[in-house]
């Protein structure tokens, strides 16, 4: 269908109705954003939740293509009406970690005018789709008030569930999610089913209609229950009226790449886009009447808030997670490097927005003033992986205090770890040093770490001080070779994490061992700290505009000239 008339409707009187407004300030409010809308002159309609600040239209990525409009910016949504654009929605996260947030945001704003002004258009139906639309919003804006009491998962689909119960007039209602740790649909919150049942109801992707409505991402509304083929519904979904709907949770994923889960592929990665979390279902309503086209549409909308909810409280309760890690993997790290007259040494962990488990440590004068250094990396970015940092560390310190040979050591913390990184299923590398109080002879040990960079100062050559051995958790019985070298003055020894080698620009590039080796060799006339300072900022240059995705360590170990000279 096109517009009859060649004139598009104007957004700008349905934004001055009250309840509109309101709803659209509540919700930007609630996604923490910023919500700007402009008509397809580009020119200003409203502009919501600015506080005071000035929204500028300018620069906007938006442009017309051979009469076709291009939007190059996640963030802008068209509200198109009968494939004619009639105004842009822009939404502006208040912070960086709200931008898939400001994403959907845009796109379901952009969605309900558009639904809004189409039914506008229609004159011949005007009154009851004016009607409709209030209705609609009127949903939206107690739902919005109604969420700010949810504290979890739970409360935002039980808050749904009312709400949908209310509005479609529906007796039984239910929302099932997915369980990342076994893959199955769980039942989280339910109008009409007793609380005591919630445990045992479980629905694997694929299975009764809620699993097939899960793999297919497609709502169903079915007038007649007897007509569907016989075993497909599950002991779960035997209503007392005939009629049902059942609609999938989905999340948009367009934005960027999927995330690797524990679930069957056809549940997450059908393509890059949108990704079933849930279902929702209603049933038995009060007049005994068949669900409508209507109804279906109402219980869509309400599914797309309320996957995007559940979806920014996980987040929420990641980044705590995540925060938690972070100030553990902290807590680790020397607070200062020792002062060892001949020696100079530095290092530093910064860590990725995803934890992961990093660590490096200093052990001074534990065995006739001599100095150990380490660096190690658990497998994983969570919280399982800083608190079994947290393990390793003390189990390193226990056994380097108790061995005189890293080699030794390493043995030893593998005999001790090994039950616990293979039950969680991780991998500690460690690279282990330790140089005599001469300030020259080094041993060293390596358990499936990088090898180190050693840059001798009189010639400029490079060697890899590398000793055979497997990452701790491999193997229960591992003996791990102990290799030595001499120092001399004007020697640096470069321990690092993978995290260096392996951050990424925007290109695809890694920046790679080969520029790590130039990078070191020139800040090496410099101090141990300075050489740190200078080996990061190459780094993130090199990665400028790409999220760090792993931890990065290093430590630098500077041999002057011998005491007393």
């Amino acid at each position: 269908m096109t517009l009859r008339s060649g004139t598009a409707p104007a957004l700008k009187p349905l934004l001055q109705r009250s309840r509109i407004s309101g709803f659209l300030e509540e919700t930007a409010k609630f996604y923490e954003c910023r919500l700007a809308i402009i008509d397809k002159n580009l020119a200003l309609i409203a502009a919501l939740n600015f506080e005071g600040e000035r929204f500028d239209p300018a620069g906007l990525a938006i442009r017309q293509v051979d009469g076709a409009w291009q939007i190059d910016d996640p963030c802008i949504a068209g509200v198109p009406v009968y494939l004619e654009h009639v105004g842009f929605v822009i939404a502006e996260p208040m912070t960086p970690e709200n931008q898939h947030s400001a994403a959907a945001l845009a796109g379901h704003v952009a969605g309900l005018l558009s639904e809004l002004a189409s039914r506008e258009y229609e004159l011949d139906d005007l009154s009851q789709e004016i009607l409709d639309s209030y209705e609609e919003v009127n949903i939206f804006y107690g739902l919005a008030f109604a969420l700010k009491r949810a504290r979890d998962v739970r409360d935002v689909c039980a808050v749904v569930l009312s709400k949908a119960c209310e509005i479609i007039r529906a007796r039984r209602a239910s929302i099932l999610l997915l369980d990342p740790k076994d893959g199955d649909l769980h039942l989280v919150a339910a109008v009409g089913i007793p609380e005591s049942e919630y445990d045992r109801i479980r629905i694997r992707p694929g299975e009764g209609i809620s699993g097939r409505v899960l793999l297919s991402r497609t709502p169903q509304l079915v007038d007649d229950v007897g007509r569907l083929p016989a075993g497909l519904l599950q002991n779960y979904e035997q209503y007392t009226s005939r009629s049902f709907i059942s609609v999938p949770l989905c999340i948009d994923r367009r934005e960027g790449p999927p995330e690797v889960q524990t679930l069957t592929e056809q549940t997450w990665f059908a393509g890059v886009g949108e990704q079933a979390i849930g279902v929702i279902n209603l049933t038995d309503r009060e007049d005994r009447r068949e669900f409508t086209s209507g109804d279906l549409k109402l219980l869509g909308a309400l599914a797309s808030q309320a996957a995007v909810l559940i979806e920014n409280i996980r987040l929420i309760e990641v980044e705590k997670e995540l925060g938690i890690a972070r100030s553990i993997q902290q807590g680790l790290l020397p607070v200062a490097a020792p002062e060892i007259e001949g020696v100079d040494v530095a290092g530093r962990c910064a860590p990725a927005r995803n934890v992961g488990g990093d660590y490096y440590d200093f052990l001074a004068g534990h065995d006739d003033g001599d100095l150990t250094v380490l660096v190690a990396d658990v497998s994983g970015h969570n919280m399982a992986s800083a608190l079994m940092m947290a393990v390793a560390r003390s189990a390193l310190r226990t056994e380097l205090r108790r061995a005189q040979h890293p080699g030794a050591a390493l043995a030893r913390v593998n005999s001790v770890l090994y039950e616990d990184l293979s039950r969680v299923e991780l991998f500690l590398s460690v690279f282990c040093l330790s140089l005599a109080s001469d300030g020259r002879s080094l041993r060293y040990g390596n358990a499936g770490h990088n090898p180190p960079i050693l840059l001798r100062g009189d010639t400029g050559e490079v060697e890899f001080l590398d000793a055979e051995g497997l990452l701790t958790g491999v193997l229960e019985d591992v003996e791990f070779a102990e290799e030595n070298a001499t120092l001399r003055p004007g020697d640096l020894v470069f321990l690092y994490t993978d995290g260096l080698v392996e951050a990424h620009n925007r290109h695809g590039g890694m920046f790679g061992l080969d520029r790590l080796v130039e990078t070191v060799r020139q800040a090496a006339d410099r101090k141990a700290e300075v050489i740190i300072d200078q080996v990061f900022e190459e780094v993130l240059s090199f990665s400028a505009g790409v999220p760090q995705a792993d931890d990065m360590t290093a430590v630098a170990l500077k041999i002057g000239e011998p005491v007393g000279r």
